[in-house]
């Protein structure tokens, strides 16, 4: 039911429910437009044959009051304009007296997904009964596209498309996801390692924990030189424990991403001969 596995809590989040509605509503309303733009405030999901708007409120994000501001704001614009609001609030979050409310039960389980969609189904006077979200799970993602294409990872990071673990994240690709999207994925490295991170994680360069874990240890095990003492350590380690300063740090700089550690330049010995050579 997706209570317990935590790649779907993840999946579960403010984003996927949102589209999940956009998903059961579309197939009623060929109109219903998803992240509408065009009436002043943006909506979640808008209706236009029947001006109807539909708003999901993750805690996660709505839960402040400059959000509280905004959504009222948008309510009120609903109000003045004829537009029949209705909100799916999460657990947490408090209830509006100028829109159309409905609560849902949690904010990870399919089952609770599966229940706030059948009753906003219900309000809008719509008999389905056929809402299964985890059945769909594939099909909601792949109907799920970005409008402005010029933002997925595929423009904006093509370099990660060759890491996509195709077979884990099943139909879902690439061209669904925003450079900037918080969701987990399944990756896979040249050396055949596999693991899930954020997409903007990876975005901002990110890479194989696996292999980032061994190029650390033998970097580690390098000797180092601090050019202002011309003391050679024999390993980053040792450097650390006879001088103090943090041996990331002086990693850092021996891989020029920083100037100093501690206040002295650092280089691999073996490099630093090799240069003076």
């Amino acid at each position: 039911n997706g209570n317990n596995c935590p790649v779907c809590k993840k999946n579960l989040q403010t984003s996927f429910p949102e589209q999940a509605l956009f998903f059961y509503i579309k197939k009623f309303f060929d109109d219903a437009r998803n992240n509408d733009k065009e009436n002043g405030f943006e909506f979640d999901i808008y209706i236009p044959s029947i001006r109807t708007a539909i708003e999901y409120d993750g805690v996660a994000f709505h839960n402040n009051e400059r959000k509280r501001t905004i959504d009222n704001n948008k309510n009120i614009f609903c109000l003045n304009h004829e537009i029949t609001l209705i909100r799916v609030l999460e657990k947490g979050l408090s209830n509006f007296n100028n829109c159309i409310c409905f609560f849902r039960k949690d904010t990870t389980s399919f089952n609770s997904l599966n229940e706030i969609i059948t009753i906003l189904l219900k309000y809008l006077k719509l008999n389905y009964k056929n809402v299964d979200v985890k059945k769909d799970f594939d099909k909601i993602y792949s109907f799920y596209s970005f409008n402005k294409e010029e933002k997925s990872i595929v423009s904006m990071a093509p370099n990660l498309v060759d890491e996509w673990n195709y077979s884990k994240n099943g139909s879902v690709n690439p061209n669904m996801f925003s450079a900037g999207s918080a969701q987990i994925v399944w990756w896979k490295c040249k050396n055949g390692h596999e693991w899930q991170a954020r997409i903007y994680s990876r975005v901002k360069g990110h890479g194989c924990p696996i292999c980032g874990r061994t190029i650390t240890i033998e970097c580690k095990k390098k000797k180092v030189i601090c050019i202002e003492t011309n003391e050679v350590y024999e390993s980053i380690t040792i450097a650390e424990q006879k001088t103090g300063v943090n041996k990331n740090s002086i990693i850092r700089c021996c891989k020029f991403k920083a100037n100093t550690a501690g206040g002295y330049h650092w280089k691999y010995a073996e490099s630093y001969k090799k240069n003076d050579d």
